[in-house]
């Protein structure tokens, strides 16, 4: 569970979450292809949140198909121990 520590890395899990919220298929790949290498599973520092964690809040299908093709992994949990299935049944 890499947990985002220097500015770099919080800018980049910080922007990668805005793009999954705006639904910005574009960038979001290119923050996969160009940001630090396996971007897609780091935690934000301060809840925990990956960006697979927050589609599942937002109960969006196609981003999760979408996160995981990009290499997103299911049991990165957040900073309480929750997993994305377990928050989206919240």
């Amino acid at each position: 569970m890499p947990i985002a520590k220097d500015p770099v890395e919080i800018l980049q899990v910080k922007k990668l979450l805005h793009c999954v919220r705006i639904e910005d298929y574009d960038q979001i790949k290119k923050l996969c292809e160009k940001g630090i290498k396996f971007l897609v599973n780091y935690n934000e520092p301060i809840e925990g949140e990956t960006a697979l964690i927050l589609a599942s809040v937002m109960n969006n299908e196609k981003m999760i198909e979408f996160l995981i093709k990009n290499g997103a992994h299911p049991n990165i949990v957040d900073l309480k121990g929750r997993s994305p299935l377990m928050r989206a049944a919240e």
